[in-house]
Order: C-alpha cells, then sequence, then structure tokens
C-alpha cells in the first residue's frame, strides 16, 4: 500500500492558531497593514456615531486595509472581495478573519470615496519619510506592453485613483441589478449540505460517464451509418474511445483607437510603451503610459515626473539619473543640462556613456 500522508480535515487544532503563522514576513499583506496603521486616517471616523447606539461598525483602518489590498491584487468587484475574506488567507489576514460583506465594502467606498483617494499621495510621502527612497541614482526605462483596451495610459495619479474607485462602482451597480442580495457565486441548494454531498457528487459522476459511454455508441452508431451509406469507409485513422477532438480556436482583434504597433524584442506588439522611474532600492518614483514608439521621447518627460512626485511629498533631490541606450539622442542630452545624467550611446557612437553637469 502507498505511503501517504493522512488527510485530517475535522481534526481540531490543540491550541488556537496565530495568524502571524499564516503569511511570510515578506508578503505584501503585511506590508499593507503596516503602511496603513502610518497614515492620516481622521477623516474616516468623522462618520462614525459617537453616542454608542447601533451595532459596532467595523473599524475603518481595516475596512481601508482590505479595499487597499484587493485593489493591489486587481479587485474591483465587492461581491469577489468577500469571497476572498473567506476563501484566501492574505484577505483574511488584513481583515483580521473579519468577513464584511459585499454591501457594507462598497458602502464604505462610497462613502469615503474622497479621503481614498487623499491617502493615495501619502504613500509615497511615508516612503520617503521612513527612508525608503534613496534618489542618489534613478534608473529609467521603459517596456512595450499589449493593449487590450488599457484605462492607464497618460493618466495623472488622482485620474487613475478616480478610475478605479470609477470601475469598483461600476462593477458592484452591475453585479447589484444581476445578483439582487446574493453574492452570485453560491453553490445550488442541493449541494450545500455536507452530510450527503458526497454521495451525490459520486451519482453525479455515473451519470456523467453514463451520458459519456452513451454518446460515444451515438457517435460511432452516426459514423457507422455514414460510412454504409457512402459505400466505404471514411478517411483518416479510426476514433478511439476517449480520445479527444478539438476545433481550431477562434481568434478576435480587440481594436483600441490609442494604441500602437510598436516594435519589441523580436517582434512588435499592438500596445503602449510603459516608462518608469526607480530609486536605488527599488521604490517607483514616477510611471507613465504612452504610445510612443521611442523610448528617447520619454526622458524627458519621465526626469520632470519625477521631480514633480518628489517635490509634492518633500521628498530628495535625485543625485544621477541614468538610462540605456534607447534613450540616447543629442537633443536629450541639451535639454536637460541642469541634471547629472548617464545615458549609455548607440552602439554606433563612441564611448560608454555621456555624463552632463
Amino acid at each position: 500500500m502507498a505511503n501517504l500522508r493522512a488527510v485530517e480535515r475535522d481534526q481540531q487544532f490543540l491550541m488556537p492558531p496565530s495568524m502571524s503563522d499564516w503569511l511570510p514576513s515578506g508578503h505584501l499583506a503585511w506590508f499593507i497593514i503596516d503602511l496603513v496603521a502610518e497614515l492620516d486616517l481622521a477623516e474616516l471616523y468623522v462618520s462614525l456615531r459617537s453616542d454608542g447606539r447601533g451595532g459596532a461598525a467595523y473599524h475603518p483602518e481595516m475596512m481601508l486595509g482590505v479595499l487597499l489590498y484587493a485593489y493591489c491584487a486587481g479587485e474591483r468587484s465587492s461581491r469577489r472581495i468577500e469571497r476572498r475574506l473567506v476563501e484566501d488567507v492574505a484577505f483574511r489576514v488584513v481583515a483580521a478573519n473579519q468577513q464584511p460583506d459585499h454591501a457594507t465594502l462598497a458602502r464604505f467606498r462610497a462613502r469615503h470615496r474622497e479621503a481614498i483617494a487623499g491617502l493615495f499621495s501619502q504613500v509615497l510621502g511615508l516612503c520617503v519619510a521612513e527612508g525608503l527612497v534613496q534618489t542618489g541614482v534613478v534608473a529609467i526605462d521603459g517596456t512595450k506592453v499589449e493593449a487590450n483596451a488599457s484605462a492607464w495610459s497618460n493618466r495623472t495619479r488622482r485620474q487613475i485613483v478616480d478610475e478605479i474607485l470609477d470601475e469598483a462602482e461600476t462593477v458592484d451597480a452591475h453585479e447589484d441589478d444581476r445578483f439582487g442580495d446574493r453574492r452570485g457565486d453560491e453553490l445550488p441548494d442541493k449541494w450545500t449540505g455536507r452530510s450527503d454531498r458526497r454521495s451525490r457528487l459520486r451519482e453525479a459522476l455515473r451519470q456523467l460517464d453514463a451520458e459519456g459511454a452513451a454518446d460515444w455508441e451515438s457517435y460511432m452508431a452516426e459514423r457507422e451509418e455514414k460510412e454504409a451509406e457512402l459505400g466505404r469507409k471514411l478517411p483518416g485513422r479510426k476514433p478511439r474511445k476517449g480520445s479527444e477532438h478539438r476545433g481550431k480556436t477562434r481568434q478576435a482583434n480587440i481594436t483600441d483607437p490609442d494604441s500602437r504597433m510598436l516594435r519589441a524584442r523580436n517582434r512588435f506588439v499592438q500596445g503602449y510603451n510603459a516608462q518608469a522611474a526607480v530609486s536605488e532600492d527599488h521604490i517607483v518614483v514616477a510611471a507613465e503610459m504612452s504610445n510612443a514608439a521611442n523610448d528617447s521621447t520619454q526622458l524627458v518627460p519621465m526626469i520632470d515626473a519625477t521631480r514633480e512626485n518628489l517635490a509634492e511629498v518633500n521628498g530628495p533631490d535625485v543625485g544621477t539619473y541614468v538610462a540605456d541606450a534607447g534613450y540616447w539622442s543629442a537633443e536629450n542630452l541639451s535639454r536637460v543640462p541642469d541634471v547629472d545624467l548617464l545615458v549609455a550611446p548607440m552602439p554606433a557612437t563612441s564611448g560608454s556613456s555621456r555624463k552632463l553637469q
């Protein structure tokens, strides 16, 4: 008999589990928790009742942490967030094992929309204050990303925040119309009870196997009937029971009028040119999206965006900007004479770098 580890799902914990053991210390969830704890959340407390009436409200710090983590994970739907608060360990850690439903999450977001948008600008400032943004050297680089009706091209930081919140509100409104008070992913009533679910699953599988066998027999009978009509065998290899026959997958192009055909590594992509400026300790201090075919046109805008973002949070001045050969041009070197700039020259140009004082 195989040597297998026992699966004991009904075994109770001998000691209460600690949530600190659920995720590694470097997980994003812990960062979000610590980040929210350092933000000024005064505006989130204004609407809370102070007379002690009514049921206890969910803590604003926890609710904000859940929304921030969800949006970082790409979740916009309050219903999907509610589900992940049950199924996803990281979401449960951020929520301190509490499970606000989708309506509560949506109301919190709608009630504190302006406050939440304002909190996003505190993040970079907090990183600066904690010494996480070392700007002795800031590296600028770009990459081509394929388009799929991207909503991120050429947006300000506030526009990005507004689009995230607008998308979440739109998704929730659509799902409210579709599902009503339900979350939308509940099992049918006959599958919710565990008492006889396994026996019902076995019966369902038996019926599927029976239907599959019947389908196979029907298919072979039709094939034999067609061969009898033609008076010859059908061309090709005779099918074997259990073999799979798949048709070609249909593909469709999604038209995005703002995207461009851009050269990437060894290929072309229909998409955008994403740019990022990163500090020595890997903190993104500026990020932009455009449809420019060449990186060279993006060097000055990225330097300007970096300066603007750091100035907004009273951050340190950048010591030196560095960029690869894609940003090399005589015009770029003459347009930014007031910064230290290292740009790798194009292969046809002598030397390995150029520095302006």
